[in-house]
């Protein structure tokens, strides 16, 4: 299976890093390029009650055509603009 969490803000980074630490194939959307090449470079850092981890996330700029499933955690106003081809 392979996810697409569309959206890095707070609950896109997380729900897309606990997919992928849960070994699911996950892919972070941002539609800044520069944004999700430094996520990708650097991966997502959690703080939680257990400690803190990062975990690696391929991040990219648009939505790859093979997800078998999409998350959209983008503001309200941004989902007019999404395109999911």
């Amino acid at each position: 299976m392979k996810v697409a969490v569309i959206g890095p803000g707070a609950m896109g980074c997380l729900y897309a890093a606990k997919i992928a630490r849960g070994g699911i194939d996950t892919v972070l959307v941002d539609h800044r390029s520069d944004r999700a090449a430094r996520l990708t470079a650097k991966g997502i850092r959690i703080e939680a009650p257990e400690g803190e981890y990062t975990t690696e996330i391929k991040a990219v700029s648009s939505v790859p055509a093979n997800v078998d499933l999409a998350i959209v955690l983008v503001k309200s106003g941004s989902t007019s603009s999404l395109s999911l081809n």
